[in-house]
């Protein structure tokens, strides 16, 4: 059977793309802007199933957040959906 080639550098792009566009809004909070720009940085430099399930860990950990508008929960859990697909390409 063949195995399915996955471009992973491409699904790392989308994603960092839509941190980008989050930290830019202007109605996120700034504790979550902060959280999304580290984020950023450690899917950018180390890119592996472990780094990946920490970082679905903390966004989620956000999303319990009762300060954290329901808009923002939705577009966290949008970003948590596309790092689980990202992490199975992964493994």
């Amino acid at each position: 059977m063949k195995k399915k080639t996955i471009d992973t550098g491409k699904a790392i792009e989308d994603i960092v793309a839509e941190i980008e566009f989050l930290t830019e809004d202007s109605s996120i909070p700034k504790n979550l802007k902060t959280l999304l720009n580290g984020l950023e940085q450690r899917l950018k430099s180390k890119c592996t199933a472990v780094e990946i399930a920490s970082i679905m860990y903390e966004l989620e950990d956000i999303t319990n957040n009762s300060n954290v508008p329901q808009f923002c929960r939705s577009a966290v859990w949008a970003l948590v959906s596309k790092l689980e697909n990202l992490k199975e390409q992964v493994k």
